[in-house]
């Protein structure tokens, strides 16, 4: 795998996030909106749809431009998030500073099959929250970024720590006869 990799978030995260508006919407707004509308239509119009439809309009809008600018990347020497329309917000830490990463779906992400990677480390001040999330990726690709950075940092995954532990028998056995060889000369 190569040394930089620079990865987008999956083009699904527009799709999530309009079911997110869909919702807010359908739950939020809706059971108080239609009891005004059949009391006071007009208001109700300028009062509840009007500032729902530019509300909507704009997270459309906005969610575009903010997919645009969210970039993740594993480097060399650092895990590393980019995003912000207005604000630019960048965050990077070192390899030797992640304790855990963990791979996390919510229902509406495994009905899409996306998922979020989250590094975490052992920050100051009881921090239960990730210090950089690579969020809305494609499921497959976040399994196979989390298996890159853990070996990046040093964490062996179950698969790779059972051939490290074989390799070590097996260099154990060859020191066993070297000693037992020795021993009988």
């Amino acid at each position: 795998m190569e040394r930089n990799m620079k990865i987008k978030p999956s083009p699904k995260m527009k799709t999530i996030y309009m079911i997110y508006l869909t919702l807010a919407i359908a739950l939020g707004v809706l059971p108080w909106a239609i009891p005004l509308t059949l009391f006071a239509p007009r208001l109700s119009l300028v009062v509840v749809y009007l500032p729902t439809l530019l509300t909507a309009i704009f997270v459309i809008f906005w969610t575009q431009k903010y997919y645009e600018t969210v970039e993740f990347e594993l480097d060399e020497d650092y895990v590393h998030s980019i995003r912000g329309v207005w604000w630019r917000r960048e965050s990077r830490i070192p390899y030797y500073r992640v304790n855990d990463v963990i791979l996390r779906q919510g229902p509406l992400q495994r009905m899409l099959g996306l998922a979020n990677l989250d590094f975490h480390t052992a920050a100051l001040g009881g921090r239960t929250r990730p210090e950089v999330t690579f969020f809305q990726l494609e499921a497959e690709k976040a399994e196979e970024l989390r298996n890159e950075a853990l070996k990046r940092i040093g964490i062996l995954t179950g698969e790779r720590r059972r051939a490290v532990e074989e390799q070590m028998l097996e260099e154990l056995r060859r020191i066993r006869k070297l000693l037992e060889e020795g021993r009988g000369s």
